[in-house]
């Protein structure tokens, strides 16, 4: 008996010449995935999605060139909250179907966005969109986060204790961790079965580098080392610094000093803010950069590993491998 994949997509575009509403959907049994072409209308590009066997779903679009002046309006999964990652250089303007408030979408910017809530994207002729989202069921974000019900911030309850009709919306900004992590999605070594249960286990990290950035709050009260909201700001000023320098990015002390911080409180504020140390949120920096790199340039790999601080082309070839499961010339032969 043929089963209606979840992962349907319904798409409506507005643009001079008219309405268009496309809907897709696909068979599905356990982990299953497809990718199509855009709408003419988008220009060129495609739409990637995958059913994940733990409930989630992954979904890129990836489109440049629009043919007009579009206003796009999308129904993905519906009743998932939404988990949304900008990856476009263009700024691109947004809304959401019941809120006033406009977005101006920049690369790094993510949100949460609660079921049953329409995104719609204004795309200007020639513009485009590169936007990576996954989509996790209400009650399977309830089961990944129960334990900490009742001690989240009013926020996080907000998101967890959805109503139908109720719009939340909670703006972030992708650290260098998210970005590796899609980086890896997309440069999945596996096929078959195994590619499913590597996709389920990245979408579970996705999942919680995110929720991380909601859930900092109390984390923060529960350190030893009490951080004022200055310190936090503070924090996250050093966390732009080693990216001026990749070749001598500066010791931990001297990086303290710079943005008026003792070592202790900014040893703890990159734990809280970043999740990592200061030297593993610098060598996810480098990555995310190399990354950049790699896809955007033709610059030969030693000159990236050099700009990106690395001495030996050898040693970098080694650390990304490490890090993304491919050499970087394996990834780039891959586009």
């Amino acid at each position: 008996m043929r089963k209606e994949n979840p992962l349907s997509a319904e798409v409506s575009l507005q643009h001079r010449t008219g309405r268009q509403k496309v809907r897709l959907m696909a068979p599905v049994h356990g982990f299953s995935e497809v990718r199509l072409s855009v709408l003419p209308e988008y220009g060129r590009g495609t739409l990637w999605s995958a059913w994940l066997g733990n409930g989630m779903n992954l979904c890129e679009l990836h489109t440049t060139g629009a043919v007009d002046h579009l206003v796009a309006r999308s129904e993905l999964f519906a009743d998932a909250f939404k988990l949304t990652f900008h990856l476009d250089r263009r700024p691109l303007a947004a809304g959401i179907e019941g809120l006033k408030r406009k977005l101006l979408l920049q690369r790094g910017d993510s949100y949460i966005l609660s079921p049953h809530a329409i995104g719609v994207h204004d795309m200007r002729k020639g513009g485009g969109c590169r936007e990576f989202n996954l989509f996790v069921p209400p009650l399977r974000m309830a089961a990944l986060l129960e334990d900490g019900m009742g001690t989240f911030p009013g926020e996080v309850e907000k998101i967890l204790r959805n109503s139908e009709g109720d719009i939340f919306l909670h703006q972030g900004v992708m650290d260098p961790g998210m970005y590796l992590t899609i980086a890896q999605i997309h440069a999945c070594p596996f096929t078959g079965s195994l590619r499913g249960v590597y996709l389920e286990a990245k979408s579970l990290e996705l999942l919680v580098l995110r929720m991380h950035t909601v859930l900092a709050a109390p984390l923060r009260e529960a350190t030893p080392v009490k951080l004022s909201r200055r310190d936090l700001d503070r924090v996250r000023d050093a966390g732009l610094v080693p990216a001026q320098s990749f070749q001598e990015p500066p010791a931990l002390g001297t990086l303290a000093r710079t943005v008026g911080l003792n070592t202790t409180k900014l040893k703890y504020g990159f734990k809280r803010q970043f999740g990592t140390t200061a030297f593993g949120y610098l060598h996810r920096l480098r990555m995310a950069q190399a990354l950049d790199l790699l896809r955007d340039t033709d610059l030969d790999v030693s000159e990236i590993s050099y700009r990106v601080g690395y001495g030996s082309h050898s040693a970098f070839s080694a650390a990304f491998k490490r890090e993304l499961g491919l050499r970087p010339r394996d990834l780039r032969k891959r586009g």
